[in-house]
């Protein structure tokens, strides 16, 4: 997704019942090695808890925000505060 908000949400107990690509409370990722990379989102002020991981971002696009996100597991590490 580009240019998606998604703000003072409550995200709790996603988990996936059988094999996935990717998996978590929030993921943001360009999917397959063909994907569009996501940009300019924003993920702020959500608590995001009890998930596998909370936070997920494969690092791929440019300008997404993680701010002040109550959460307890993120990869890459350091995006919960």
């Amino acid at each position: 997704a580009n240019g998606v908000t998604i703000k003072k949400n409550t995200i709790l107990d996603n988990r996936p019942a059988g094999p996935t690509a990717f998996q978590g409370g929030v993921v943001v990722s360009k999917g397959d090695p063909n994907g569009t990379a996501p940009e300019n989102n924003v993920i702020k002020g959500n608590r995001i808890q009890r998930n596998q991981p909370d936070l997920f971002w494969d690092k791929s696009g440019a300008g997404n925000v993680f701010k002040n996100n109550k959460c307890g597991t993120s990869k890459p590490k350091g995006l919960c505060r």
